[in-house]
């Protein structure tokens, strides 16, 4: 699983590791199973700006559709938001 992998890396490397994004149940569950330091689950687009702006991270995760990855590339542009970010495409996570 990448998720896990990605996780225990960054934990490896003493980061800490907070995930965001829309999870379902069953990927709520499996996100709890991982290393991570806090699993946000986030249902819109202004909670996730909010945790983006407010986060102390230097690196952010976020699970979520290419429609909200384009979205945040352009909140953390224009909000001059100086930290690493991973997105990963979670649109067919539950198939």
């Amino acid at each position: 699983m990448f998720r896990a992998y990605l996780i225990s890396t960054l934990k490896e490397a003493g980061c800490e590791v907070s995930i965001s994004g829309p999870f379902s149940i069953k990927w709520l569950d499996n996100l709890s199973l991982t290393q991570a330091d806090k699993i946000i689950p986030i249902d819109t687009f202004t909670s996730l700006s909010k945790e983006i702006i407010s986060s102390d991270a230097d690196t952010l995760i976020s699970l979520n559709t290419p429609l909200w990855q384009r979205k945040i590339t352009s909140l953390m542009w224009s909000q001059k938001i100086n930290k690493y970010l991973i997105t990963v495409n979670n649109q067919w996570l539950d198939s």
